[in-house]
């Protein structure tokens, strides 16, 4: 993330400055207004608030001098520091240190620093100096580690990035599908251009010191796994013989909506079983449930795991889609024929995954989300009309589910690079 402060105006606009004391003792003091980030709740804010941090610091050998630009530059950085990262290596410049071998990433001394001063013409007076630093979060820099030195960095959303333009475009580029435009920006969209002026409408950007980001909107799937737009196959045109509906959400018209949720979800959610505890057997004495009891069974009566695996996951998802037929209005024979049908297609599924060398837990995750899909093709070609994408959803009935974005604490082990430019407001003796 780049943050381009990179004149008074743009500081001032933030509510930053700072002022420093460097002292030829190894001492300087800085005061001043600097950003912090603090995270409660899994949600972090950017404040401005007062510092005043008397800092130690430490320069590597002598300058490097450039006669023509009148600049003198050496290693420096903080030894010590209450508000920045502490022990930057201050390299030997002029002896030789190179960057990427004996100080930066991937070295001994990721954290590091150096300082360049500008002299009038004369040589006799500093009138701006230029400290840069590239922090890495360690015990080196003591940032982002606890107090045992495990690292305890985090960064906390509250609010995600999307647009409203996605939807209307590719509602008018393909009117054959006949998407549905809702009330609420979707989710991780980038946006399209609606003017023409080459720049991306209606987008909300990630949070950050300037944008809130995107707190309510929908969630959407308009390409698949393919990236074909609408299940189109390799010519990108929807509704031609190459086509491969590989959208779960291409039954409910491409949303995340009620009837998704129930539909999908109640088949995907159905192999949670095999994790279940309440469904497991301890099969190695170890007192921890491991193994479905079915899947036990199945093996005593001689199957290979398997095969076992394969006819557990087709009664389980028998009886979920027998039930779920029955909740969408199917009589109780159609719903123990698309009950078979499905729980069928879990069990060839699961067995060729598991045949082809993927590993269970894998093999188990893929199964549930294509039988999930393939649950609801049944359903709509059993004329049950899922459909409620025109609608945002209502209290005891359907429709788009409008989601909020909830605090993440995303674990964050972080780099920094910073350039500060001073400017010396004292006066030649």
């Amino acid at each position: 993330v780049v943050v381009p402060l990179v004149n008074p105006a743009l500081l001032g606009a933030f509510g930053i400055s700072l002022n420093t004391d460097v002292f030829e003792d190894g001492s300087l003091t800085i005061t001043g207004t600097y950003p912090s980030l603090s995270t409660s709740n899994c949600e972090t804010q950017v404040t401005i608030p007062a510092i005043t941090d008397n800092a130690t610091w430490a320069s590597g050998g002598d300058p490097v001098l450039d006669e023509a630009a009148l600049t003198a530059t050496y290693g420096f950085g903080f030894v010590t520091s209450g508000i920045f990262a502490n022990n930057m290596y201050p390299p030997n410049l002029a002896g030789g240190e190179t960057y990427g071998v004996d100080f930066g990433p991937g070295t001994d001394h990721e954290t590091w620093g150096q300082w360049i001063s500008q002299y009038n013409a004369d040589w006799s007076f500093i009138e701006s100096a230029q400290f840069s630093w590239e922090q890495v979060d360690g015990v080196e820099s003591t940032t982002g580690v606890d107090e045992q030195g495990e690292f305890n960095g985090h960064l906390g959303l509250a609010a995600a990035f999307g647009d409203s333009s996605t939807v209307p475009f590719l509602a008018a580029a393909f009117p054959e599908v006949g998407l549905n435009v809702g009330n609420y920006p979707i989710i991780g969209g980038t946006g399209q251009d609606l003017d023409g002026d080459g720049t991306p409408d209606g987008v909300i950007p990630a949070p950050s010191l300037t944008e809130d980001g995107l707190e309510w909107g929908y969630l959407v799937d308009f390409a698949g796994a393919d990236g074909g737009l609408f299940g189109s196959g390799a010519d990108g045109v929807p509704g031609t013989d190459d086509d491969v509906i590989d959208e779960a959400t291409a039954f409910t018209g491409y949303y995340f909506t009620y009837n998704f949720l129930i539909g999908f979800g109640t088949l995907a959610n159905s192999f949670g079983q095999f994790s279940d505890p309440e469904y497991l057997i301890d099969t190695d004495g170890d007192g921890i449930p491991d193994t479905h009891q079915m899947v036990v069974n199945f093996i005593q009566q001689g199957q290979s795991q398997v095969e076992a695996l394969g006819n557990t996951a087709e009664a389980i998802a028998t009886a979920a889609m027998t039930q779920l037929a029955i909740t969408f209005g199917l009589p109780a024979t159609t719903a123990a024929v698309l009950g078979a049908a499905v729980g069928l297609y879990a069990e060839t599924t699961l067995v060729a995954l598991l045949t082809a060398g993927t590993d269970a837990v894998t093999a188990l995750t893929q199964t549930a989300q294509a039988t999930g899909a393939y649950a609801l093709g049944a359903l709509a070609g059993a004329g049950v009309e899922l459909d409620d994408s025109d609608h945002d959803y209502v209290q005891g009935g359907n429709g788009r589910l409008v989601f909020q974005v909830g605090n993440n604490c995303i674990p964050r082990n972080q780099y920094v690079a910073v350039q500060s430019n001073w400017v010396n407001t004292g006066t030649a003796e």
